[in-house]
């Protein structure tokens, strides 16, 4: 199940700071009476305890105009260096002067995800088949599998999507060129590509088998993390009867 996406909010402050820098007090924006609150914009997300940024987002603060009662917003990160930053913060920042008061504001409790999901691969038997039902481990000829049923895999405009914080991608019959090696699972053997992020997590794969340059046949594997992370790789793939 895809976990559920907000925004984390910290305690309400005074006033805001100027956009892209946590210690500017020029032309600051100041609020009365004071409603504001930072949170981070753009991708990101909570997982359990943990709150991870994609490297895009950034930190800002929301708040409500007094005056006139609409939303307003002032970025105070502009950079990956600055959103890094404040994910290392785990004090206070410094007491600053603004509109003639100091305040002191509360870090932002995040994590920056700026790696994509890992994809590794290993032939092993069809014994090892997630479904135990019966005929679910005798694939036919070129298939793939998700883990509940076999499919035949065929050529395809569209990618096909797996979407669970768990994939897995599995295929029979067929030889592949991963890189510089040549893998050729038996008949009573398949390939296993696993799909593993170590931040936020996995969000979807998606995959499908396209012509080649000469006619080779490319099977191409696309998977993204839940802050917008992707990792793409492409192999070359031949059916097993035709070696």
């Amino acid at each position: 199940m895809t976990p559920a996406r907000w925004t984390v909010l910290l305690p309400l402050f005074t006033c805001v700071l100027t956009a892209g820098h946590a210690g500017a007090t020029d032309n600051p924006t100041c609020v009365n009476p004071p409603k504001g609150q930072m949170a981070l914009e753009g991708p990101h997300i909570q997982v359990g305890d943990a709150v991870w940024a994609g490297p895009t987002a950034r930190v800002v603060v929301r708040w409500v105009d007094s005056k006139t009662g609409g939303p307003a917003m002032q970025a105070i990160s502009s950079s990956r260096e600055e959103l890094d930053a404040y994910a290392a913060r785990r004090s206070a920042l410094p007491k600053l002067e603004i509109c003639g008061d100091a305040w002191e504001i509360q870090p932002l409790a995040f994590s920056v995800d700026a790696a994509p999901p890992d994809i590794t691969w290993e032939v092993v038997d069809l014994d090892e088949f997630p479904n135990d039902r019966r005929g679910a481990r005798k694939p036919k000829g070129l298939s793939w599998s998700g883990g509940a049923s076999w499919k035949p895999l065929q050529e395809s405009s569209e990618p096909l999507r797996i979407r669970t914080d768990t994939p897995q991608l599995l295929l029979h019959g067929a030889r592949f060129d991963i890189g510089d090696t040549d893998v050729s699972p038996k008949n009573d053997q398949m390939l296993r590509v696993r799909f593993q992020d170590n931040g936020a997590g996995v969000d979807h794969l998606s995959f499908r088998i396209r012509s080649g340059m000469g006619g080779r046949m490319v099977l191409e594997i696309e998977t993204a993390d839940l802050v917008g992370n992707s990792r793409k790789v492409e192999w070359g793939i031949s059916d097993a009867e035709k070696r």
